[in-house]
């Protein structure tokens, strides 16, 4: 007769998994605190947490302090993750540049590098710069580089159900050279498109604790608008796996430039960083866009977004300002609308161009304007994103950690099936 149910090792399992979770999201727990909330025996939990301390998955932090109403025992004793157990890589690539590093389950940060990708580089240039990249994480981080369990690697526009790719490069060739270092390092690789993994680093790495990361609107402005919804802890990605993706929502019902999802009319050709420079270009000279003129020296080939977006918030009233500021009103447009039909308990705005104090005060300002008849107190749930330049690669780091640790409940991918363990002896710190 067949066996129906699940075995010892998964059961166990995903109660570790479980575990780990909680600690992950709460922090710092006791056993009897572990054992209410999960809904496990005292005795389950006894056993379950004396393994992950002696497999190096959690630790004893000690007696839980400021508690207050202490009528009788010790005081509770409080355990925690184990961050430095495990490793991952993480490769972020996009059109313009590439951060490639090497985390904690923390999301504390052992090696970052950012590489500028131009025109003028093709998809061999940036294999070989991740190589590059990597054997050097190697030879700096010899102690632990076994306890590395993945390399994540997050894709611009990459959607894993079609295996679609979006950037410049090729698909095919790209998605071979990635697999190739795959085998190489002799590593699991997962891949995932950019701005889900930024939500994910930002749901799981943010040490701020008021963050309400479980039901959160996640907003990118650059290097292209992008959304991400994260629903009960979890991303929401739709029946085929596109949901959200507002770049391609058609804003233009007749006309308009066709997009490479092949509609006519999408946001991102009116929004993306080329679509701007490309309408810059358009007016530029030295009578019209004097002060961009005199920064690029009169050379149309150095415009860019940073000084496109640097002119049109010191000269607001000047074309490029007006250009510019035209196309940010309709992103905050953009993105209040989405705040209204999805009600996050947490709104969270990520690019580059936020560290510019001044781009940043124009955007809640637009939000708060639009909202302003509202009475929904928008500007309490809006936070800027802890993201940059030099950790964005933690998004595919945090892909690795979900899939290979967390999910798993700190165990290796294969692991033997457990034997009946002895009743544990229950803590003092339980009464």
């Amino acid at each position: 007769m067949p066996q129906s149910g699940i075995s010892k090792l998964d059961l166990k399992r995903k109660n570790r998994a479980t575990m780990l979770h909680l600690l992950k999201d709460r922090g710092p727990m006791s056993r009897k605190d572990i054992a209410d909330e999960l809904g496990l025996t005292r005795a389950a939990v006894t056993i379950l947490t004396n393994e992950m301390i002696q497999n190096g998955v959690l630790f004893e932090l000690g007696e839980e302090k400021n508690v207050v109403n202490i009528t009788r025992g010790r005081k509770k004793i409080l355990l925690d993750l184990c961050y430095d157990n495990k490793y991952a890589l993480g490769v972020l690539i996009d059109n313009y540049e590439m951060c490639v590093g090497l985390a904690n389950l923390k999301g504390q940060i052992l090696h970052s590098k950012v590489i500028n990708i131009t025109n003028i580089h093709d998809y061999h240039y940036v294999i070989a710069r991740i190589r590059d990249e990597l054997s050097t994480i190697y030879e700096q981080n010899a102690g632990i580089t076994a306890d590395i369990i993945g390399i994540g690697v997050s894709i611009q526009d990459y959607v894993q159900s079609d295996k679609l790719l979006c950037l410049r490069f090729p698909k095919k060739e790209m998605l071979e050279e990635l697999d190739r270092i795959k085998e190489e390092y002799h590593l699991p690789m997962l891949l995932e498109n950019n701005v889900r993994a930024l939500a994910m680093a930002e749901r799981d790495f943010n040490p701020d604790k008021s963050l309400k990361r479980d039901n959160m609107l996640f907003f990118q402005v650059d290097p292209m608008i992008a959304a991400v919804l994260i629903v009960d802890g979890d991303i929401y990605t739709g029946a085929n796996n596109r949901a959200l993706d507002v770049r391609h929502t058609v804003v233009f019902l007749n006309g308009g430039e066709t997009c490479s999802c092949g509609k006519q009319g999408c946001l991102q050709t009116v929004l993306s960083h080329d679509t701007i420079i490309r309408k810059i270009k358009s007016v530029y000279s030295p009578k019209k866009t004097a002060v961009l003129f005199e920064k690029t020296k009169g050379n149309m080939d150095n415009i860019s977004i940073d000084n496109i977006r640097e002119c049109a918030l010191l000269h607001p009233d000047g074309v490029v300002g007006q250009v510019y500021l035209h196309l940010l009103s309709s992103s905050g447009l953009i993105f209040s609308n989405l705040i209204t039909l999805f009600d996050p308990d947490q709104v969270v705005l990520y690019g580059t161009a936020f560290e510019n104090q001044l781009f940043r005060n124009k955007v809640l300002e637009i939000i708060s304007e639009i909202h302003s008849k509202a009475n929904n107190r928008i500007a309490e749930r809006i936070k800027i994103s802890m993201l940059h330049r030099g950790n964005k690669f933690l998004g595919a780091c945090a892909l690795v950690f979900k899939s290979q640790y967390f999910d798993r409940g700190g165990l290796d991918p294969i692991s033997p099936e457990p034997e009946d363990a002895e009743p544990a002896d229950i803590p003092a710190d339980w009464e």
